[in-house]
């Protein structure tokens, strides 16, 4: 005959049960923290201040004839903005003057965004593990 299946103490069901309550909040964890990082917002950066500071990773410039660029590392050397702006998957070093700049934004984490997606998922993380817990018991 063959041999039967071995369980843990609790039988199939707590096995399953510890399975799930271990990879459960793991996955959460993982979400939570990906979501966070999408957390962010544009926020002006005045220009006076601007070239005395260093800036955020990301930065919008819209010029004064309404393009706007994207530049990645941006800096300002003198009275020149310099950044990298992609185009087609490559990347160019674009030179921007600032007399040109109508408006600088930064992209920068929300705060206030990210609070409120930690409490839903955290809501979320607790009203699963009381449906598993209520679902074996």
């Amino acid at each position: 005959m063959g041999q039967q299946p071995t369980f843990a103490a609790g039988g199939p069901r707590h096995t399953l049960h510890t399975a799930l309550a271990r990879r459960v909040p793991r996955g959460c964890l993982l979400c939570a923290l990906a979501l966070m990082a999408a957390c962010v917002e544009w926020r002006p950066v005045p220009l006076g201040t601007a070239q005395e500071r260093e800036l955020p990773r990301w930065v919008r410039a819209t010029l004064r004839d309404s393009t706007e660029l994207l530049l990645e590392r941006a800096a300002f050397n003198g009275d020149t903005l310099v950044g990298r702006a992609r185009r087609d998957s490559v990347a160019t070093e674009v030179r921007v003057p600032a007399a040109n700049i109508a408006r600088l934004e930064a992209r920068l984490p929300s705060l206030s965004r990210s609070a409120g997606v930690a409490v839903l998922l955290l809501g979320s993380l607790v009203a699963m593990l009381v449906a598993i817990n209520q679902s074996f018991y």
